[in-house]
C-alpha cells in the first residue's frame, strides 16, 4: 500500500510529465498552406462567386488579416474568403496567382492560389461518343407491351 508521501510524489510526477508532453512550439506566423487549390465547374467565373477560403495566422490572436490578391479580378475579404470581383475565364482550365497577407508585425507573407476547372470524366465531355450496346436476342417467349 502506498504512503501519502508516495501518492503525492506520484501525482506530482504525473503532472510534470503531462506538462512536458503538452509543450507547444512557439507560434510562427504564416498561411496554413503554401498553396491553395480551388476547384470550379465552369471555365468562366461570374462576378460575386466565392472560390474558397485561405487561412492566415499572425500569432496575435486576430481573427482577420489584411490580404491582397495578385490578380485584380479576385478580392480577398478580411476573413480569408476569395471572391470573383470581375468575370474571368480560365484559359487552359486553370489560373494561378499569389496571395499576400501581413502579420501584425508588418511582415508580408505569400501563398499560391490555383483555380482549376473540374473536367467532366465522361467521354461525352471530351468530344467522344459513348459506345451503345444492345442486349443480344435470345430464343424463347418475348414480352408483349
Amino acid at each position: 500500500m502506498m504512503t501519502l508521501f508516495q501518492l503525492g510524489l506520484l501525482f506530482f510526477l504525473i503532472q510534470v510529465a503531462e506538462g512536458v508532453s503538452k509543450e507547444t512550439r512557439p507560434c510562427e506566423p504564416g498561411f496554413s498552406s503554401e498553396s491553395y487549390v480551388f476547384t470550379v465547374t465552369r471555365m468562366t467565373l461570374e462576378r460575386g462567386r466565392v472560390l474558397g477560403k485561405v487561412h492566415f495566422d499572425d500569432c496575435s490572436g486576430r481573427m482577420q488579416a489584411p490580404y491582397d490578391a495578385g490578380d485584380s479580378r479576385v478580392r480577398v475579404l478580411p476573413n480569408g474568403r476569395l471572391v470573383v470581383k470581375r468575370p474571368m475565364r480560365l484559359h487552359e482550365g486553370q489560373h494561378s496567382f499569389p496571395i499576400y497577407a501581413w502579420a501584425s508585425s508588418g511582415k508580408k507573407f505569400s501563398a499560391k492560389v490555383v483555380i482549376q476547372n473540374r473536367q467532366d470524366s465522361s467521354p461525352v465531355g471530351q468530344g467522344e461518343m459513348p459506345v451503345m450496346t444492345q442486349p443480344e436476342s435470345r430464343p424463347g417467349p418475348r414480352r408483349q407491351n
